[in-house]
């Protein structure tokens, strides 16, 4: 059965913190069975957040499979506004701290962000709703691709080394050409998603090529190229469908791992290793 929090936390009283969370039954505890479902028990976890969740309160949708934040509303981050600023002198707004655009377009730590609550948990029923069943296939009609599947070989150039939109490509795949992606926002030059083939439900892993415009002060990346976000964002994506019990559609068209300094600083050795580690495992 899987578990929902709705979360709105501010965390601990600080100056009571040595007596709350320490000892077996301390406030500790609830992270301890938050890992033990997560790890061991696959017991989906799917986190909203609707208000401010700093510090202790920030752990709790952090140890789920899925955060929804609302945009202008939600927060996470292990200190507000006030506290940087009082520990590194700092000035920065809530929203760029650890805001919905924040965590799902630069840090990665939520998944979805949502306009208002009402959107943010009719996106939590439709998550819960592509669970599958424990004891019964949890199958859809079938229903045809948007485009006619043919059109595949106009999609594609017969240069490998030329662009194409690969949302192009999956809408002669997948069931009415849809896919949910997941981190939208997030290493783009990768696309990942939940969507349906012959109705049955299916994690997608595809490449984007062409060149991917960066974020504010950061130089484009080139598609079909795996970066260490993007590893990261595949790999967690990956570890989410098993599980889920989810089979997974890889639509390969990638060079291989990005190189250079700049790769190197970003970590892409230890990032390449979790994404490897993520599909030997599932």
């Amino acid at each position: 059965m899987p578990i929902v929090y709705l979360v709105d936390s501010a965390g601990v009283n600080l100056p009571y913190q040595g007596g709350v969370f320490p000892g077996q039954y301390g406030a500790s505890r609830i992270f301890y069975y938050n890992s033990i479902m997560r790890r061991y028990l696959h017991v989906p976890q799917l986190a909203a957040v609707m208000g401010p969740c700093i510090a202790g309160g920030a752990y709790l949708p952090a140890l789920s499979d899925v955060i929804v934040m609302v945009k202008g509303t939600s927060f996470m981050g292990l200190g507000g506004p006030n506290l940087v600023k009082g520990a590194t002198g700092q000035v920065i707004d809530a929203e760029t701290l650890g805001g919905a655009g924040a965590h799902t377009a630069v840090s990665g730590v939520a998944h979805y962000a949502a306009d208002h609550d009402p959107a943010g948990l009719a996106r939590l029923r439709d998550l819960v709703a592509m669970l599958p069943h424990p004891q019964l296939p949890h199958w859809d009609a079938p229903e045809p691709p948007a485009t006619d599947p043919q059109t595949l070989y106009d999609l594609l150039p017969a240069d490998h080394r030329m662009s194409y939109d690969v949302h192009e490509l999956l809408r002669a795949i997948l069931d009415g050409g849809r896919i949910d992606e997941f981190q939208s926002d997030l290493a783009r030059e990768i696309v990942c998603g939940d969507a349906r083939i012959e109705g049955m439900p299916v994690g997608v892993i595809a490449n984007q090529r062409g060149l991917i415009k960066g974020r504010q002060g950061e130089r484009p990346r080139f598609g079909g190229i795996v970066y260490a976000e993007s590893a990261d964002k595949v790999a967690y994506f990956i570890d989410r469908c098993d599980r889920q019990r989810i089979p997974l559609l890889f639509v390969q068209d990638v060079s291989g791992f990005m190189v250079g300094p700049d790769a190197e600083h970003e970590g892409i050795i230890r990032a390449g290793a979790r994404f490897v580690e993520a599909m030997a495992t599932a």
